[in-house]
């Protein structure tokens, strides 16, 4: 007994003191990754050496026998699957929404963010148009091989603005030293820019006329401006600028919406890009990720804890730079090719110009239609007034009934949340929307 202890204290004096201290903490880590594995995570599994982890066992008990029906994305072909079964296939299992479901992507408010976000929680079979409403996307909804609408509405100040800058980087300039091609510039500006004869006419005008400032043309359209009339059509002739009057025409115009049957559209969904004064971000990939459980819930009819449960068991990739690179590559932004001084050497650089107070007056006169239409998504029905005891602006009157349920999806803190960035946009511009004060000339002199 006694030379066992002598051996014993010579180990530990054989052994450097940091270095007992380091297999002590190394043992110490090792046992609480056992427990927090065997209490709290399912399983790893990896795919193509991505590292994946599924949720907690308790809950994986609860919902063991929910059977996702997965759509192969190439072949079209169904088959049943458990919830873990259809993620590990990756990208070839789809929720799918038959085409029922159709997706106005209107240009500059986060669009591609949605698309990517759906994509991400394997939401596909959507119809889409883009960057003008199809007349035969308009025709699915009239007639209701599609009947319900998704489409993202941003303030349409800062959505004309933010075109008309994303268009001036993009396009070719007649000195440009980036490569000329349509497939990079969008996500890649710095070295590519787009060109073609429509093109080249976009950004001629933009930059002789208006000269790659949009307060220029947002002055010109000042209804006493002596260049109104030659900035409204020029207004139309820059992309991605078309505005929700346009997009949304056959639900608001009278001769149009008598082109919807009985059967025709049942819902609008609006998803709001609004950054709230004084918050740090917006909601909008809150907003996406809500409306991916409320398609589950609504257009595939799994029960709402069985959509939420499929939405928390997809993978979340761990240590996935690619992922993360590729996420950030998707949100590209006018932002980042602005610079406030012009003297920056890079040629596609456009100076800052915000927009001067009698600017931002007559463009969101200019949009008054579109302030009505968010204004009208505030309403519950026609005649509904309870919800607005004061409203900022009138609401359009004797459109589609489903323009007024605009916001009513999810759950009631999401239609709330919905509710509150789309006032958020009256908000903003409610000096300006008021006509009864007078010509913007005066009210910003």
């Amino acid at each position: 007994m006694s030379n066992l202890k002598k051996k014993n204290s010579s180990l530990v004096s054989v052994l450097p003191i940091k270095a007992t201290i380091l297999l002590i903490n190394s043992i110490i880590i090792l046992i609480y990754i056992g427990i927090v594995h065997n209490f709290y995570i399912s399983d790893y599994y990896n795919i193509n050496n991505n590292r994946y982890m599924i949720s907690n066992r308790e809950e994986l008990k609860n919902h063991t026998s929910i059977m996702v029906n997965c759509i192969q994305k190439k072949s079209g072909k169904e088959k049943q699957l458990s919830v873990q079964q259809f993620y590990k296939q990756q990208r070839k299992c789809l929720h799918s929404m038959d085409h029922k479901v159709t997706f106005f992507h209107a240009g500059k408010a986060g669009g591609g963010t949605i698309l990517s976000e759906l994509r991400n929680n394997k939401i596909g079979f959507l119809s889409m148009s883009h960057p003008y409403p199809s007349p035969k996307k308009v025709e699915e909804l009239q007639t209701g091989v599609s009947n319900t609408l998704i489409i993202n509405v941003r303030d349409p100040v800062d959505r004309f603005v933010s075109a008309f800058k994303w268009r001036s980087i993009v396009l070719c300039s007649p000195n440009d030293t980036r490569v000329a091609g349509k497939g990079g510039a969008t996500h890649n500006p710095k070295n590519y820019c787009k060109t073609g004869e429509n093109m080249k006419a976009e950004e001629s005008l933009m930059r002789e006329v208006y000269h790659s400032n949009p307060n220029e043309i947002a002055e010109a359209l000042c209804i006493d401006s002596p260049r109104y009339e030659q900035a409204v059509q020029d207004y139309d002739k820059i992309l991605h600028t078309a505005p929700l009057s346009e997009w949304l025409s056959f639900l608001i115009d009278e001769d149009r919406r008598e082109e919807i049957l009985e059967g025709g559209i049942r819902d609008v969904i609006a998803l709001p890009l609004e950054k709230k004064e004084g918050a740090d971000e917006s909601l909008f990939e809150h907003h996406i990720q809500q409306l991916s459980l409320h398609l589950l819930h609504r257009v595939k009819g799994y029960k709402m804890s069985d959509a939420q449960y499929i939405l928390r068991q997809k993978p979340n990739r761990i240590d996935n730079k690619h992922y993360e690179i590729a996420r950030e590559k998707r949100r590209h932004s006018s932002v980042e090719f602005h610079n406030k001084s012009s003297a920056n050497s890079s040629s596609f650089i456009i100076p800052y110009s915000p927009l001067s107070e009698l600017g931002e007056c007559c463009l969101s006169r200019h949009l008054m239609t579109d302030y009505r239409i968010i204004q009208s998504m505030l309403r519950s029905t026609q005649g509904d007034t309870s919800s607005e005891e004061q409203p900022i602006l009138r609401p359009l009157v004797n459109v589609h009934p489903s323009l007024y349920q605009a916001c009513k999806w999810g759950s009631n803190e999401q239609q709330e949340l919905c509710r509150e960035d789309l006032e958020s946009m009256l908000m903003r511009r409610s000096r300006y929307l008021d006509e009864s004060l007078g010509s913007c000339s005066s009210i910003t002199r």
